[in-house]
This record gives C-alpha cells, sequence and structure tokens, in this order.
C-alpha cells in the first residue's frame, strides 16, 4: 500500500468550492483515519473528528471555532491513521489558514 499521508500546507475556506476544507489525503491503503485534530498557535484545539476517511472533505475543518471564522494564520495538525494491515502511524504538519 502507498503510506503516503498529508494534509495541504494552505487553505481557503471561503465557500468557493475550491480549497474550502483542510482534510487528510493520501494514497490506497488506509482503513480510517482514527483521528484528525486542529490547533491554533497556543495549542487550544479548534477542530477534531474521529473515525473518519481519508480524502474526504466531510472529516475535514472549515476554518471555524465554535461556529466563528478564525483568523488567518498558521494551525498545526495531527492525524492518526489506521493502514489495511493494521499498522496505525501517526502524522503532523503545519497549514496557514488563508481569508
Amino acid at each position: 500500500p502507498d503510506f503516503a499521508v498529508y494534509a495541504p500546507n494552505a487553505f481557503t475556506p471561503n465557500d468557493d468550492g475550491n480549497n474550502d476544507f483542510l482534510f487528510v489525503q493520501g494514497g490506497n491503503g488506509t482503513e480510517t483515519v482514527l483521528s484528525f485534530r486542529v490547533y491554533d498557535r497556543w495549542g487550544e484545539l479548534v477542530f477534531e473528528t474521529t473515525d473518519g476517511l481519508l480524502n474526504d472533505t466531510s472529516y475535514g475543518w472549515n476554518g471555524k471555532y465554535k461556529d466563528q471564522d478564525l483568523n488567518a494564520g498558521v494551525f498545526v495538525w495531527t492525524a492518526e491513521v489506521r493502514f489495511d494491515d493494521g499498522e496505525t502511524l501517526i502524522y503532523k504538519g503545519s497549514t496557514v489558514l488563508i481569508r
């Protein structure tokens, strides 16, 4: 299986249909995104989803926290992914929210 897992390094949640969600992406061989968490620069959890699917925007973050648009900035994320062979790996990265 292709274990390449990532999230975009920038996204623009402006409801134009392009790059509106930050979500876990990758190749074949994944079973479940066990958790996907996004934190602001102070370490506050601003988004969390569990038991999601890879490459599925419905398990992604729309740039909001408590129904309010967050300001542009850098956010960090972690994703715990289980693969078809039973292996579980944790991925980390950062992304820029552009308004």
